[in-house]
């Protein structure tokens, strides 16, 4: 209990100065919050989270930096398309297209969590 409590109260403090994406589309949708040392993804039926260790660092840098090239790719639509993609960052939201790059991208980030954190539990319990 107390270790969520802290966890709690370190999301809130750290969410002033980390990145927040909400993204639906079709009847799936998710919020991912993230900086340099924290990755919070919460789904309809799971919450995840990532935080910066010595042995997970390199999973992180390598999920922000692909995060943030294919971010730049997303093509933004005022106009809802038929398989459209719904994006809210930064107070603004728009839609872009689920078959280009960066909505492909946003829609692969659920299961590239998963595997992030199960890569995470394998490297850090080696490390212990």
């Amino acid at each position: 209990m107390l270790l969520r409590t802290l966890l709690t109260l370190f999301l809130i403090t750290s969410s002033v100065y980390a990145e927040t994406l909400q993204v639906t589309y079709g009847l799936k949708s998710y919020t991912l919050t993230y900086e340099e040392s924290l990755v919070v993804f919460e789904g309809e039926l799971m919450k995840l989270s990532l935080q910066k260790k010595s042995c997970n660092q390199g999973i992180l840098k390598k999920f922000l930096v692909l995060l943030r090239a294919n971010k730049a790719k997303i093509v933004r639509l005022a106009v809802k398309p038929e398989d459209s993609v719904r994006v809210t960052s930064a107070g603004e939201s728009f839609y872009t297209t689920a078959s280009t790059p960066g909505g492909r991208f946003l829609q692969l980030i659920p299961g590239e969590i998963k595997r992030m954190k199960i890569e995470e539990k394998l490297r850090c319990k080696v490390d212990e």
